[in-house]
């Protein structure tokens, strides 16, 4: 099965946990996990390492499930056949979550699932006469380390610090230009969700390239820069025609966002960013950033003849969330 390093993994992180918990005659009691707080909107799934409990693991489990009946345009194919409406039921995402907690200071950090699985799409590799709707590719949307080397409060004095950072290497998502470029799918409503972004599974792995990164604050102000290997691209392009990903020559790739927040401040635990608060915050965020590599796309203006060109994305953006009246309602 080819999943199976994958699940092991996981299984072995979760018995570790478990074998930690045990033997400092600990149980997990999810009845006394913390109260929900304007910080922690959703009860933690933690699992203590230690008495201190400064050693952790904590879980976010979730599925998005999409149910679809749909009026075909004419001469529609579903599966090779005409179809004027199609029932659909399909998992639109599925993730596994885990931040392990090591010290106060490190931490590794695990996202795995998958995307888009419906009745004939969806399939990995393999799947051959099962159908390419079965066994749908389940893979690592985050694995990286972080070290913390200016926590959020003063060690000596408890007092919030004014500047932070945060340093991470590994397959990451603390990429530049906007917050659409690091949105967050559980948080969006569905009119909030643009087009993705535009080396989005090209030079990328959903979002995510290996490499290091850091990021942190400066009292209102967030930052995150990083520097990464994007993953090879090898398209070959048509005399005359558009420049396409390939870049062969192997240079990194540059990236960062700043953000300033005017109102409340966000937090920055994990690299996307919340697309609405649903009222529970009052955030007013100017942001810009930027994402660059060299010779990134290749053209072909005359026959036998190449030209690299550089990628150079720069993105500007605000961001309000505020809730208005009495009864819970919001303007984002």
């Amino acid at each position: 099965m080819k999943n199976t390093p994958v699940i092991k993994s996981i299984l072995a992180v979760i018995s570790f946990a478990l074998l930690q918990t045990t033997t400092a005659q600990e149980p997990v009691n999810l009845a006394s996990m913390p109260k929900r707080t304007e910080e922690n909107n959703l009860q933690e799934i933690r699992v203590s390492l230690n008495k201190e409990g400064t050693q952790y693991i904590q879980f976010v489990l979730w599925s998005q499930v999409w149910l679809r009946n749909i009026e075909n345009n004419p001469g529609t194919l579903v599966n090779g056949s005409p179809s004027d409406y199609t029932t659909d039921i399909a998992l639109r995402r599925v993730r596994a979550i885990a931040y392990v907690n090591l010290s106060s200071r490190y931490r590794f950090f695990f996202n795995v699932g998958s995307n888009n699985q419906s009745f004939n799409t969806g399939g990995g590799i393999g799947t051959g006469p099962n159908g390419a709707g079965k066994r749908p590719s389940f893979y690592f949307h985050d694995a990286y380390n972080e070290f913390t080397v200016i926590p959020e409060k003063n060690l000596r004095n408890g007092h919030d610090n004014d500047f932070t950072l945060n340093l991470g290497a590994g397959l990451h998502g603390w990429n530049g230009v906007s917050r659409i470029y690091n949105g967050n799918g559980i948080s969006s409503l569905t009119l909030d969700i643009t087009a993705g972004a535009a080396i989005i599974d090209q030079s990328d792995q959903f979002g995510r390239q290996l490499g290091v990164f850091a990021q942190g604050r400066w009292k209102n102000l967030g930052y995150r820069f990083a520097a990464n290997k994007p993953f090879a691209t090898n398209l070959t392009p048509t005399v005359d025609g558009e420049a396409v990903d390939n870049n062969a020559n192997g240079n990194l790739a540059y990236s960062g966002y700043t953000v300033y927040n005017f109102l409340e401040r966000e937090r920055q635990d994990i690299s996307v960013y919340s697309m609405n608060y649903l009222g529970t915050k009052r955030v007013l965020n100017l942001g810009a950033g930027f994402y660059t590599a060299a010779k990134a796309t290749l053209s072909q203006p005359t026959e036998g003849v190449f030209e690299n060109h550089p990628i150079t994305i720069l993105g500007a953006d605000m961001y309000l969330d505020m809730p208005t009246g009495q009864r819970g309602a919001a303007l984002t």
